[in-house]
This record gives C-alpha cells, sequence and structure tokens, in this order.
C-alpha cells in the first residue's frame, strides 16, 4: 500500500513561503472524491488489483488537492486508507485509520454495498474506538494556516494519522500531506510549538465563545422573566377566571425557575470567559 506524505516543504523567501516540489497534474476536490470512490467500488468488488491502483492513483492526487479538505472528506480518506491497509493485511494501520475516521465522524457505518454486515472488516471499524487521544504541540506556520483533517488546530494527535493542508495568507493551497502517526508535517516556516502569529484572530477562541454563549443565554433569561411576570400579573387581573389561577400560577413559577437557572447559567459562562480569555 502507498501511504501518502507529500515532499513538499516550504521555506521563507523574500517573506513569501516557497513550494519546493512540483506537482505533475494538479488536482481537485472532484478529482478526490473520484478517486476515494475508486477504492472503494474495488474494495466492494474484491478487486485487489484495482484497488492497488486506485490507491496508487490517491498517492498522485492528494498531494497535489488545490482545494481545501473538509473535515468529512477527510475522515472519508482516513477510512479508504483502512481499507487498503486491511487488505494488505496491516491491521494495526488499518485500526488507526478507523479511529482516526470515527473521532471525525463518530456515527458513521460503511454501506453495505461497500461492506457487507458481517464482513471482518466492519467489526473491525466498529472496534476501532477514538477513545482519549493524547496529543503534541505543533508548529504555526509565520504566514497563512496550517489544517489537520480539516480544522485549524494547535496540536496533532499522537497516534493517529492526520490530512494536513497549509494554506497561504490567500487561502492557497501550500501543500496536502496524508500522514501516518510517526510521520512529520513537512517543513515549513513556523513558530514555537504553542506559539500563535501576532495579531492572529482568536475570534473563536473558548473563553470568547463562551463570552458569545453567556450573552445569549442572559438574552433567554431576561425574556423567561419577563414572559413569568406577564403570567403573574394575569393572577391579579379581573379579568381572570378563577378555574385558570392553578395553571398561570404553574407556567409563571416554570418561567421564573428557568429564567433563574439561565440567568446563573450566563453569570456562570461569563467568568469563565473572563478566566479563559
Amino acid at each position: 500500500m502507498l501511504f501518502l506524505l507529500t515532499t513538499l516543504a516550504l521555506q521563507a523567501s523574500a517573506g513569501e513561503p516557497t513550494a519546493l516540489a512540483e506537482c505533475t497534474q494538479p488536482a481537485n476536490a472532484e478529482s478526490l472524491e473520484s478517486t476515494l470512490s475508486d477504492v472503494e467500488y474495488a474494495f466492494a468488488k474484491a478487486d485487489v488489483d484495482a484497488l492497488q491502483r486506485a490507491a496508487a492513483e490517491l498517492g498522485d492526487v492528494l498531494p497535489c488537492q488545490q482545494d481545501e479538505v473538509l473535515r468529512p472528506v477527510a475522515a472519508r480518506i482516513h477510512r479508504v486508507q483502512g481499507l487498503v491497509a486491511f487488505v494488505n493485511k496491516q491491521p494495526q494501520v488499518a485500526t488507526d485509520a478507523f479511529r482516526a475516521a470515527r473521532a471525525i465522524e463518530p456515527g458513521y457505518r460503511f454501506p453495505t454495498s461497500v461492506i457487507p454486515e458481517g464482513h471482518p472488516v466492519d467489526g473491525l471499524y466498529q472496534s476501532a474506538e477514538p477513545g482519549e487521544v493524547s496529543t503534541v504541540l505543533v508548529s504555526q506556520p509565520t504566514q497563512g494556516r496550517l489544517q489537520l483533517d480539516g480544522r485549524l488546530v494547535v496540536a496533532r494527535p499522537e497516534r493517529l494519522p492526520v490530512v494536513a493542508q497549509l494554506f497561504d495568507a490567500d487561502g492557497k493551497v501550500w501543500f496536502t500531506a496524508d500522514l501516518q502517526p510517526a510521520q512529520p508535517l513537512p517543513t515549513y516556516a513556523g513558530l514555537a510549538p504553542g506559539k500563535l502569529p501576532s495579531g492572529a484572530d482568536t475570534s473563536f477562541s473558548l473563553g470568547k465563545g463562551m463570552a458569545i454563549g453567556a450573552g445569549a443565554v442572559g438574552v433567554g433569561a431576561v425574556a423567561l422573566f419577563a414572559a413569568g411576570a406577564s403570567q403573574a400579573h394575569k393572577l391579579d387581573s379581573a379579568d381572570t377566571a378563577y378555574s385558570d389561577l392553578d395553571g398561570i400560577a404553574q407556567r409563571a413559577n416554570t418561567l421564573s425557575r428557568v429564567g433563574s437557572g439561565l440567568g446563573l447559567l450566563a453569570v456562570g459562562l461569563g467568568v469563565g470567559a473572563t478566566v479563559t480569555w
């Protein structure tokens, strides 16, 4: 099986990264999808030769990707690599690939057209629980962004394969690499692991996420308090039927209790946002 490690590397030159390796034929999301389908079809037909040809084609297509590899596609790449490893009698490699896929899409099941129920690889896939995944910090690029399995990260899983992509500041793909756990990232100009570029957008950090959540929950709490007060006002209205008083009182109490709970949650999120900002 051909596991994919692009030989692309980046270096800083006059302030701009330079791609050191060239692709004979640029690829895109459509060609990648077609190649992944070829591997799955060959596996379903138990055509080992066709599967190996499709796997080799994937080795050419993936490193030359011009498009962003989204998370569902990254999961599919891991699943396909698991199928190839299974055929090549590499159960640990297959298990690692399936674990990586399930870490992204835990509820996915192979269609029976690809893997019939009861097939050994189905059992291997279902038993490949991601579990607790230890990580190691990775260097952030001085320019652009680094994505692993279709998302921005500051660390990579220590014992799982990843699909790595580096983008320049304009969103152009500089490299795509399907890396096994022991394989390092291709070389690029980067910061010390754990450090973020100056002026980096941290708008989706945990602290700011909590702040947004606190605001949303707070608005909900105010709305519920207002609704509860409206119900309570009906208790004092001469127009309210006596038979309706119990129901109105219960609704008012419920709305007030829920509003109080949301208010406390908003305070907690606000404190968390302050601490983790």
